[in-house]
């Protein structure tokens, strides 16, 4: 019932492959976002949206990452008006991005939306931290200047591309930080590693799901190969990044 609807669903469609992708076998999808947190603010924008979908048939992640601008399909007539007196206007359909989604209509209904855009059945769990536990992340997995390391992550008006480039950027971040730290926590210390990166984040993945979610990948044949780990940006509307 609401404006343009089959526009939006056409758009839906041509973006992201919607009517295409049938995933086969056992998947598990991890909503990860980061959200802009800061002291004093009584919302949560969603700042950056990544589902990690973990193949436990074959042994392989794809990370999808989506633009926080991304239109969602809730939306509004609003005036838009043509004269300086404010007396012209005509009716346009303004929409709410995906970062605000998040705030405005909650948790669930944002994770309903990122469902829509990227072509998921469904999310199984999700993950969500703010600018300090971020770098109390980074620090965890051994940066020293995670401040720094944050704003590069962050960082999208020196990218051509926009949010585009910035959210592929940092999908491949968590691509290299998969592949180096898998092995590692099969390690002694690796139960210990995998409880306090838990620790940090706000999530409803427990440590028992997360271990067997390893054990269960791992026992697929995932080596932390870097053919074993791929990125993409939905809706796709740049092809090289």
């Amino acid at each position: 019932g609401i404006p343009d609807e089959e526009l939006y669903i056409e758009y839906c469609q041509l973006n992201t492959g919607l009517d295409k992708e049938f995933y086969t076998g056992k998947r598990i999808n991890i909503l990860v976002t980061g959200v802009d947190s800061r002291l004093g603010a009584g919302h949560r924008l969603a700042d950056a949206n990544h589902v990690v979908s973990i193949n436990l048939s074959n042994g392989t992640i794809n990370i999808v990452a989506i633009p926080r601008d991304t239109p969602t399909d809730f939306s509004h007539l609003v005036k838009v008006y043509t004269s300086p007196d404010s007396s012209t206007f005509v009716w346009d359909t303004a929409y709410i991005k995906l970062t605000e989604t998040r705030p405005l209509k909650g948790r669930e209904t944002y994770m309903d939306q990122v469902e829509l855009i990227g072509g998921f059945d469904r999310m199984h769990y999700w993950c969500e931290f703010g600018f300090s536990q971020a770098m109390g992340i980074l620090e965890f997995l051994g940066f020293k200047d995670s401040k720094a390391t944050l704003q590069i992550l962050r960082s999208r008006k020196s990218n051509a591309a926009g949010d585009y480039q910035r959210c592929y950027n940092q999908a491949q971040f968590i691509r290299q930080m998969i592949l180096k730290y898998f092995k590692v926590l099969d390690g002694i210390g690796g139960n210990l590693i995998l409880r306090g990166l838990l620790a940090i984040v706000d999530t409803d993945l427990s440590y028992d799901n997360a271990k067997r979610i390893f054990t269960e990948l791992r026992a697929a044949g995932f080596t932390s190969r870097a053919d074993q780990i791929t990125v993409q940006v939905k809706p796709s509307g740049i092809k090289q990044f």
